[in-house]
């Protein structure tokens, strides 16, 4: 599935990726003013050569567009004087796009396989897809004060259908301002915990106390939690599973620490120094879950320069399921994101909401896979 960057919001730039002609988006577009009213009956319509510089086109491509306009009834043109709008279209374009909001790039996404978000991305292609919609992706940074990204949102139209985003703590007010559109709309994790509706999330609570369980069985006596802010939803749904499955194991809760990184793409070198004399101290964890796999990683690299053998001295389990988890030393055992089976879910759902003109369906969790490699006996084989 090919995946279009939003236009920048300089210049009405066509979707060169669309397989609809630039001559009909250009018509798409005319038709769009008309009917918010930019160009009512009567208004004057850009001439070629404005619509060659606006779009980057040529002189045929637009000469084409406003010869299917005319052809159609809906413009006048004259010679000397111009194009002028006869009569207003039909009615709206069906809605074609599903707007991505992500903070990656398509560049990033086509060059980089192996990090969750992108992999929920590329996921995101058969429903949609089947169902005949096109793709766009909305980069962004700071989401809710990101004036571009609604010139983007505004640019697509009425041809705008859906839109799919990314939780995040300061994601909620762009769904706010989506609710007041009328736009439906549908995250990747929920976006605090007062949600119950339109996103799609594995089930990490669930996840955290089963992987807390299986330490008991093996009678691990102490653990360690391994996370960024455990105010993060995912994070702290880990977290907390764990200590619940811990307690209903028989384990004492103060026999589960929690160590915080500043960085989910790995431990620095003063955090590295923490973690190994925590577990090379007395009464130190045995059994360590990392929220990623990047943390979980460096883990795996800070006991092999202490000289702690994995898993003989302790045992390390991720919690993403990236492709890098088979290449580790030793290769890590994880609780896996589903991501193949988020992406399918959000996109089903979006769907969903999309044909029956419902804003709001109920949340869905999707359960997580233990996959166990040499970090930790635990889980089913690879």
């Amino acid at each position: 599935m090919q995946f279009a960057s939003a236009p920048s919001s300089s210049a009405e730039t066509l979707d060169r990726d669309n397989s609809m002609p630039m001559y009909h988006q250009i018509r798409q577009k005319l038709e769009e003013q008309m009917l918010l009213g930019k160009l009512p009956p009567g208004a004057q319509v850009p001439t070629e050569q404005q619509l060659c510089e606006r779009h980057e086109v040529s002189r045929i491509t637009a000469r084409k567009a406003l010869e299917e306009l005319r052809e159609s009834g809906i413009i006048e043109r004259t010679r000397g004087r111009g194009s002028f709008v006869l009569r207003l279209p039909k009615g709206p374009p069906a809605p074609t796009e599903i707007a991505i909001l992500t903070s990656d790039t398509s560049e990033t996404i086509a060059s980089n396989n192996d990090s969750w978000g992108t992999q929920i991305v590329r996921g995101l292609a058969g429903v949609l897809s089947a169902e005949g919609f096109h793709v766009t992706l909305l980069p962004f940074h700071r989401i809710a004060e990101d004036a571009q990204l609604w010139e983007r949102i505004d640019d697509l139209g009425p041809r705008l259908a859906g839109v799919l985003g990314f939780a995040s703590p300061t994601a909620a007010p762009v769904f706010d301002e989506l609710d007041r559109r009328g736009l439906p709309w549908v995250t990747v994790n929920p976006l605090n915990r007062e949600q119950t509706h339109n996103f799609v999330s594995a089930n990490n609570f669930a996840g955290g106390r089963r992987v807390a369980r299986e330490f008991a069985r093996l009678d691990y006596r102490t653990a360690l939690f391994v996370s960024t802010d455990i105010r993060f939803i995912s994070n702290a749904d880990r977290f907390f599973g764990f200590q619940e499955g811990w307690f209903e194991a028989g384990g004492r809760l103060e026999d589960v620490r929690r160590f915080q990184s500043s960085d989910s793409a790995g431990l620095n070198e003063e955090e590295t120094a923490r973690l190994f004399q925590l577990l090379s101290g007395k009464n130190c964890p045995r059994a360590v879950f990392c929220a990623g796999d990047l943390l979980a990683s460096s883990v795996l690299r800070a006991c092999q320069q202490g000289g702690l053998a994995v898993p003989e001295d302790v045992t390390v389990i991720g919690g993403t399921g990236l492709m890098l988890c088979e290449h580790t030393s030793p290769t890590l055992t994880v609780l896996a994101q589903p991501m193949a089976e988020i992406s399918h879910a959000a996109e089903a759902m979006l769907v969903e909401m999309i044909k029956t003109k419902q804003h709001r369906l109920p949340g869905r969790y999707i359960s997580c896979p233990l996959i166990r490699r040499l970090s930790c006996p635990i889980g089913k084989m690879s």
